[in-house]
């Protein structure tokens, strides 16, 4: 676990970090979602946490040199800002609430909090200096207790009716920058070593691979369908917190 030599690459991690890279291409977040799982399967948790951040922050660069001419840095700074002041919060909660039961209850808000925007209720907020303060503390709060910091931003976006690039592109630059600090807290704890930067470099294909063909498919991802896969990628969020803490906590 955790010294995948290039002779071993198995084709499921491969596949499945393709696929990854060609989700978050399409539709602006799920890398962490899709490949998370399957390469806990052939990693350490520890591992598979910073192949997925240094993957998923590589891939994040493809996609914001793409969109470039859509990035709002005004939209990112108080996200971001907001994020890191969260973060302790939910560190706080990680340590006082069972991590099972603290997974089933924010997994079942994600899913209730996208039934309206499902249904089409939307309340477009004109204050968004200090909508997007308040969405990136829940973010950063969701993300250092449960790793689901996409689902708050991707709502807010879908909220205010962002047009696909503009969402894409916005909040992948969020991602970055969270992945960044991520990557800069844990590589002096050890996680970021020779092995896993030897795996990710056997990867990178992958994620090359992957962004290509998002570039490709997102012409024909437009307008419903592009609302509706992310309600299916947050949704899917959501349920997969809801199932792994009632995986542990029923002992299965």
């Amino acid at each position: 676990m955790g010294q995948l030599l290039a002779q071993q690459l198995p084709l499921l991690a491969f596949g499945g970090i393709l696929f990854a890279a060609l989700t978050q291409g399409s539709t602006g977040f799920g890398f962490a979602l899709v490949s998370a799982p399957i390469l806990l399967l052939f990693f350490e948790p520890r591992s598979t946490v910073m192949l997925v951040l240094l993957l998923g922050s590589l891939l994040d660069v493809f996609i914001i040199w793409q969109g470039r001419h859509y990035l709002d840095i005004s939209r990112i700074v108080p996200l971001s800002i907001a994020s890191v002041v969260g973060t302790p919060l939910g560190a706080y909660l990680l340590v006082v609430m069972s991590a099972p039961l603290l997974k089933i209850l924010i997994g079942t808000s994600v899913v209730l909090s996208s039934l309206p925007l499902i249904f089409g209720y939307t309340r477009t907020v004109k204050n968004e200096t200090l909508a997007s303060a308040v969405v990136g503390f829940i973010s950063g709060a969701m993300n250092s207790s449960t790793a689901m910091s996409g689902p708050p931003v991707a709502l807010y976006f879908t909220n205010q009716r962002y047009d696909k690039e503009k969402f894409r592109t916005t909040l992948v630059a969020f991602f970055l920058l969270s992945n960044l600090v991520a990557i800069g807290m844990l590589s002096p704890l050890g996680a970021l070593n020779g092995h896993v930067l030897q795996n990710a470099m056997l990867f990178t294909p992958a994620v090359v691979v992957g962004f290509l063909a998002s570039v490709k498919l997102s012409k024909y991802i437009q307008g419903g369908l592009f609302q509706g896969l992310v309600f299916a990628l947050v949704i899917g969020t959501g349920m997969v917190g809801i199932l792994s803490g009632l995986k542990v906590i029923l002992g299965g």
